[in-house]
């Protein structure tokens, strides 16, 4: 076994693996590749610097050393913010003289954050050290110093960073030229701020105005107690009661920044996004456009599926209650071009169905979600969108909501986090997710408030506002519809939800009856209810995950506001059965379980492809046919494996949640 060198590599080591991967880059860089280019032995790179882990370490540190050079001239050269990040962006990115290929620097430290963490966090303390006096010159407030820079940080890792690995350059600019318009109404609000008396202008303060409490519940008190024990970063609660909006925050919106979480920070809302889309498709219903029983091929032409006769026949309605059959987490690469959702369900043709359309259970799918997207654009032509803010936030005054993140810069926004290699959260590998599945939720965002004032309208049967002269984001009828029960869930489906109305599931239960959906984007997570006939509803979102949290949320709210707990699931009944029956592979486009028995026990072992998930256990039967999933791994807590069909012989379909899979062995 080859030992490193005490000391770390010797400095003339460091410099010919520097100049290498300065002129080469850092594609498939692996130790052997590297020792035949330098003309070294493997064992002697080895020795120098221990791993290939340990090489991309030494390398970070040396481009730090780089990169304080290079900030400090790009400083000295530099007339204001604006100008200083342009030259940062030329100076590090784009110009073919740069140093190092700092795109693939900045696409390697987002695949091995564990490696770069140091290096990106001395990267953001050196850009917050040097834009400090540029803000200073503007006016910007002490208090405000930090979060501004982090704001322009954050410009470059949400979107511009991905713009250049697209190569579109037309949309860097876009984006520098909003934040440079932002920017410009920040300096006029500092400059009227010092004409006052000198007071800075900074950011709501939670602690300002009295805790709200309801039905004795001190809610800032109550969501930073269980924020605190659940070990999430950041978080903000809404409740709507009384017909007014109460709204708190506790932690972070950024492990990385340290900016905090305030009552109006912006969160992505993941799938609840979808409720948006069945919201313009009821539109369309009531302006006479579209019909919920006819085919999707009638308004999307072309529309292809690996079943033909599955094309022809999916309707709208089966879309919005999942029942469409199809195979809901297909997630393809964005088009070089740019991502689309058109190109999204042309890449659809090959996509299978899980069972013919109406003809399965409900089976949660993203696919379908987009189909109804498409169905928005071609109908209201326009982007969906730019559909989603004129048919909805605009109408409902929604002024901390985007649909596009290249408006992320706007707002006070939360980035995600994940457990990383030891467990301890990081930032996500990236902002968000593609645009071209964003009316299935991977992009829409916005803040408590602005989702409860959503829900409002919905609980107000559509209506905007209060009277009988009040606007309608939606007719009586189609309001009612979208949260009125259109198939039952099996048990196990989703905790305290038994149907599925069109958009919103819903709970349907002989204490109360709720609607309401969840979501969840790259460390994003978000819960909304509503109890219609108790005019009350809330809202949790969250950047990491917070399922406990929102369990204890929904417990102690429900009880104080609702007179009511939670439905819970079917308790164990265990029965005699055959479980050869339910050995062998199930599989759909993203995920394959497979199932074998060794010893009277099932082993089972799940891999999602598309999320990077491998999980693996053993199943232990809870009822006939259903079974509780015991593993290690985080994300497998009391999950229910459910099997379907084939009662004579092996089961056809293996079931987690709402998603389904089919057998293939």
């Amino acid at each position: 076994m080859v030992r490193q060198r005490a000391g770390g590599p010797d400095e003339k080591w460091e410099q010919r693996v520097l100049d290498y991967v300065s002129e080469h880059g850092f594609s498939d860089l692996t130790l052997g590749k590297l020792a035949k280019e330098l003309g070294v032995s493997k064992p002697s790179l080895n020795y120098q610097f221990g791993s290939l882990e340990q090489l991309y370490g030494t390398l970070a540190d040396r481009f730090a050393e780089q990169d304080a050079r290079i900030l400090r001239d790009i400083f000295k050269q530099s007339q204001g913010i604006t100008d200083f990040l342009r030259r940062v962006l030329h100076g590090f990115l784009v110009a073919p003289t740069a140093p190092v290929t700092r795109l693939e620097l900045l696409s390697l430290s987002a695949r091995k954050p564990e490696i770069f963490r140091d290096y990106r966090r001395e990267a953001r303390e050196k850009v917050r050290a040097f834009m400090r006096p540029l803000l200073k010159q503007d006016g910007c407030p002490e208090a405000q110093m930090d979060a501004m820079s982090d704001l322009a940080i954050n410009v470059f890792n949400g979107g511009i960073v991905q713009y250049l690995i697209e190569q579109d350059m037309e949309k860097i600019d876009d984006t520098m030229d909003l934040f440079s318009s932002t920017y410009g109404l920040m300096r006029e609000s500092w400059g009227r701020a010092s004409s006052e008396s000198g007071a800075a202008i900074v950011s709501a303060n939670k602690k300002s105005a009295p805790a709200p409490v309801i039905a004795g519940i001190d809610l800032e008190d109550f969501v930073d107690d269980l924020r605190q024990r659940h070990g999430v970063v950041g978080a903000t609660l809404g409740v709507l009661a009384d017909g007014d909006i109460h709204q708190v925050s506790s932690g972070l919106l950024s492990l990385e920044s340290g900016v905090e979480c305030t009552p109006d920070s912006v969160f992505q809302i993941g799938s609840i996004g979808k409720v948006f889309t069945a919201t313009v498709i009821m539109q369309l219903v009531d302006e006479g456009r579209l019909e919920l029983d006819a085919p999707v091929a009638a308004y999307v032409p072309g529309f292809m599926v690996a079943d033909a006769f599955s094309a022809h026949t999916i309707t709208v309605r089966q879309l919005l209650n999942h029942t469409s059959g199809l195979d809901g987490d297909f997630f393809p690469q964005d088009d070089p071009a740019g991502p689309s959702v058109a190109s999204y369900v042309q890449k659809m043709a090959l996509l299978p169905n899980l069972f013919a359309p109406g003809e399965g259970p409900a089976t949660y799918s993203n696919a379908a979600y987009v189909v109804a997207g498409r169905v928005i654009e071609v109908l209201t032509g326009k982007s969906w969108q730019q559909a989603i803010m004129d048919r909805v936030c605009k109408p409902l005054g929604m002024n901390k909501a985007f649909a596009n993140p290249a408006e992320a810069l706007r707002y006070r926004c939360a980035m995600g986090h994940l457990p990383g290699p030891e467990g301890a959260m990081m930032a996500a590998p990236m902002a968000y997710l593609p645009q071209s599945i964003a009316p299935a939720g991977s992009v829409l965002s916005m803040s408590v408030d602005n989702l409860l004032t959503f829900t409002a309208a919905h609980m107000g049967d559509g209506a905007i506002g209060r009277g009988a002269g009040a606007e309608r984001l939606l007719s009586k009828k189609s309001a009612r519809a979208m949260r009125t029960d259109t198939i039952a869930l099996q048990p196990f489906s989703r905790r305290s939800v038994s149907h599925w109305g069109l958009g919103w599931f819903v709970g349907d239960y002989p204490d109360y009856r709720m609607f309401g959906h969840d979501g969840s984007t790259l460390g994003q997570f978000s819960y909304l209810r509503a109890f219609p006939e108790h005019k009350v509803a809330f809202a949790l979102l969250t950047n990491s995950r917070s399922e406990a949290m929102f369990a204890d949320v929904e417990h102690s709210l429900m009880t104080a506001l609702v007179k009511a707990e939670p439905a819970k699931e079917p308790g164990p009944k265990r029965a005699a059965e055959n479980l050869q029956r339910y050995e062998g592979c199930y599989e759909n486009v993203s995920t394959r379980y497979t199932v074998s028995l060794r010893d009277k026990t099932l082993y089972f072992s799940f891999r999602n492809s598309a999320a990077g998930v491998d999980i693996e256990g053993t199943l232990q039967p809870y009822r006939k046919g259903v079974f509780t999933l015991e593993s290690d791994h985080p994300l497998a807590a009391n999950e229910k494996v459910v099997f379907l069909g084939g009662d004579s012989g092996q089961a056809e379909f293996a079931r987690i949640g709402m998603r389904m899979a089919k057998r293939i062995g």
